[in-house]
């Protein structure tokens, strides 16, 4: 389970990645009210608006974010680079989770938007009406011929 943006929890069905021993470029965002949040550059965020989506990379100091819990605002106030071990990808209903308190989206640029907001869709119904979850979602594993075969059309 994890917190959305609302501040209730939803079932994760399914992780695009979960790498607990891959390094990788993160962004580390720290904020005024003392949350952070650590994402890879690609990774969608609200900005401004909860409806206005950027990548990490382009989330700058003084951007307003936004807090789940308390449906407040917070304020960047660093944003850095840094390498850090193990990357998660977790897919909720919603298509939102809170990570370090902050409000997140479960999308990245390695798909449009517009194709994984309606591809996550019908994958959550399929798995909520069939008991396939293992099994598919390894199928939204990046190593995996599906996934291979499915981006080869859009990217």
């Amino acid at each position: 389970m994890l917190l959305t943006e609302s501040g209730k929890f939803e079932p994760e069905f399914a992780f695009s990645h979960a790498s607990p021993k891959t390094s990788s470029t993160m962004i580390m965002i720290e904020t005024s009210s003392g949350h952070s949040l650590s994402l890879s550059p690609g990774h969608y965020i609200p900005v401004g608006s909860p409806s206005s989506l950027k990548p990490a990379r382009e989330v700058a100091k003084f951007d307003h974010l936004f807090l789940a819990a308390a449906h407040n605002v917070t304020v960047v106030t660093s944003v850095t680079v840094q390498d850090e071990l193990g990357i998660y990808a977790p897919h909720t209903p919603s298509g939102l989770i809170s990570a370090g308190g902050i409000v997140s989206s479960c999308y990245t640029e390695s798909l449009s938007l517009t194709f994984s907001t309606e591809a996550l869709g019908v994958l959550h119904r399929l798995i909520s009406t069939f008991p396939l979850g293992a099994t598919v979602s390894s199928l939204l594993s990046s190593s995996s011929t599906f996934y291979s075969f499915i981006t080869s059309f859009i990217l």
